[in-house]
């Protein structure tokens, strides 16, 4: 429930009991590692695998902590101990995929995320790591794709729907950018980023379309530049908010007052 204080306590009045119950000590390292004290998380994860070689937890959590450390040879020795005693785990492969990747073999890493998929379609995590290794692999197609399973599994996962959106726009399905981008419109945490990537996504679509009038009327881009002036209301000063709205201006034939421009590019040429 968050209380570590009091978990630490617990954790501690075990040991008197039992100095050597390993349970106890790598739940004491998980304190440390959830406060950001890596060096004595390590300790602790180390101190329990002595006392119980045979803890796949434990080996997963030094896993974590070597990651964090960027210790990534260690890390992929501790995940793979791990997943000798516990070859069904999910979210080991993830981790594995994870520390592979940030050794540059991608290769393996792909290979990971799936087998992670496979244990568990429902673990979303796999699907989004999936997706960042095909976009830097200029495979938005399957970027998208993955990023689709996660929103199977899991409809309100912004972040996917954030990322979907701005792949499509990259590769040019407009359509499509404008569907994920509104769907985050109003959602606290990426409604600025919704707005800004429905501008861009209408601005593309008025480049490519010969009846740039008809787009004008779009009760939708109407909605939107109304978004964004309440958007720019909130946060005056936000440049690309105040870019997207020259967008929507343009391609809804509206006059945009230079008076207006944010703190700062005033005065910019």
């Amino acid at each position: 429930t968050g209380n570590m204080p009091k978990a630490r306590e617990f954790f501690n009045k075990a040991l008197t009991i039992d100095k050597n119950y390993s349970t106890a000590i790598d739940n004491l390292g998980t304190i440390d590692y959830l406060n950001g004290d890596y060096d004595e998380a390590q300790k602790k994860f180390a101190k329990a695998l002595s006392v119980n070689p045979n803890s796949s937890t434990a080996y997963f959590h030094m896993a974590q902590v070597c990651d964090k450390k960027s210790m990534y040879s260690k890390g992929l020795d501790a995940i793979d101990h791990s997943l000798r005693l516990k070859p069904d785990s999910s979210v080991a492969y993830n981790l594995r995929g994870e520390i592979l990747k940030k050794q540059g073999n991608e290769a393996a890493a792909i290979e990971s995320f799936k087998k992670s998929i496979a244990i568990k379609p429902e673990n979303v995590k796999p699907y989004i790591n999936l997706a960042r290794i095909y976009e830097k692999r200029f495979d938005n197609e399957l970027a998208i794709a993955n990023l689709k399973s996660a929103l199977a599994v899991n409809s309100e996962l912004n972040q996917a729907k954030l990322y979907i959106a701005d792949l499509a726009l990259l590769k040019g399905d407009n359509k499509e950018a404008l569907k994920y981008y509104s769907s985050l419109v109003g959602v606290d945490g990426y409604n600025a980023d919704a707005l800004k990537g429905l501008a861009n996504a209408y601005f593309a679509d008025a480049k490519i379309t010969a009846s740039q009038n008809f787009i004008g009327r779009d009760k939708n881009l109407e909605i939107a530049y109304n978004n964004i002036e309440r958007a720019l209301n909130a946060n005056p000063n936000d440049l690309e908010l105040y870019l997207a709205k020259l967008k929507l201006a343009k391609i809804t034939n509206r006059e945009h007052i230079r008076g207006k421009l944010p703190e700062v590019i005033k005065g910019a040429d």
